[in-house]
């Protein structure tokens, strides 16, 4: 595909598109419900028995909170968009 340019020669980091598991949760979430919810994946993210079998798997694990996690996913996103543009409706 000699005329398809690379991630790089369209201007997206090597390492731009990652794999991004996470909890997600439905806008309107009781207070509640989401505190326990943080609490209890910010709990298992630091677990060195859940790191180590993760890794085991191949994976690696960090824990952000919702802000901090979002800003690479909004970047992807609009990486994706310039890649395909109808993705953006």
């Amino acid at each position: 595909m000699a005329d398809v340019p690379t991630f790089a020669e369209r201007g997206i980091a090597e390492n731009g598109l990652n794999l991004v598991m996470g909890l997600y949760a439905p806008k309107g979430l009781p207070d509640g419900v989401h505190n326990i919810l943080v609490d209890a994946v910010a709990k298992a993210a630091h677990d060195a028995s859940f790191a180590a079998k993760v890794r085991a798997i191949g994976l690696l694990t960090s824990y952000e909170d919702s802000a901090a996690a979002l800003k690479p996913l909004d970047t992807q996103y609009a990486d994706v968009v310039e890649l395909s543009p109808d993705l953006e409706n």
